[in-house]
C-alpha cells in the first residue's frame, strides 16, 4: 500500500533549519520532520510513505462551529442591538460549507 503526505507547513525548533508538517486531507494528525532530513533543507511538495494511513472521514466540527458562530451572533446582538445574522443564516452557512468540504475530499454523508 503507497499512500502519499502533503506538505502543511513550516515550523518553528528542530534543527538549525526548523521542522515541517505532513499529512492527509480530512485526517486529524500529522508527521513532522526536521528540515535538516532534506537535502539543503527544501522540503518536498509531497511524500510517499508505504503504510496504511487512515482514510478522510467527516469531522463533527461542523456542529461545533455552528454553537460557537451562534454563540458570538448573540453577544454582538446583545451588545449593539442588531444581530449579525439570524440562527437560520447561520446554520445554512454552515451545512453549505460542510457539503463543499465532504464533496472536495470525496467523502459520502
Amino acid at each position: 500500500m503507497v499512500n502519499t503526505i502533503t506538505f502543511r507547513r513550516l515550523h518553528p525548533g528542530g534543527g538549525p533549519l526548523g521542522r515541517c508538517s505532513y499529512g492527509v486531507a480530512g485526517v486529524s494528525g500529522i508527521v513532522v520532520f526536521d528540515m535538516g532530513l532534506f537535502p539543503g533543507g527544501i522540503a518536498p511538495t509531497t511524500i510517499t510513505l508505504s503504510c496504511e494511513l487512515s482514510q478522510p472521514v467527516a469531522r463533527t466540527v461542523a456542529a461545533v462551529t455552528s454553537a460557537v458562530v451562534a454563540k458570538a451572533n448573540v453577544d454582538v446582538a446583545k451588545a449593539t442591538s442588531a444581530p449579525i445574522a439570524s440562527p437560520a443564516k447561520v446554520a445554512s452557512v454552515v451545512t453549505e460549507g460542510a457539503k463543499v468540504l465532504l464533496r472536495k475530499h470525496s467523502v459520502k454523508a
